[in-house]
């Protein structure tokens, strides 16, 4: 599981991260996902003012209205949920 392996790197690493998984199809066929280490998600309210689940919907708003023809898109499977490992 991709969340696990992110988790994972923060405890071995120390590292923060914030990642966004998101249809780039409205008929793409998973849940959107955010995966967060160490309330990495808290810059979107503190330096957004956005709570991170708005800012994964209008972040795959984008997605799937944008050019397809111009992206590489890959994306991993999850249940809408904000992971966290603390």
């Amino acid at each position: 599981m991709q969340t696990e392996q992110v988790v994972n790197l923060n405890k071995r690493t120390g590292i923060l991260g914030l990642a966004l998984f998101v249809k780039g199809h409205v008929h793409d066929s998973f849940s959107s996902s955010i995966v967060q280490c160490n309330g990495s998600a808290d810059f979107c309210l503190e330096v957004l003012k956005m709570d991170p689940l708005d800012l994964m919907v209008k972040f795959e708003q984008w997605s799937c209205a944008k050019d397809r023809s111009r992206c590489l898109h890959v994306f991993l499977q999850h249940p809408l949920t904000l992971s966290s490992s603390g």
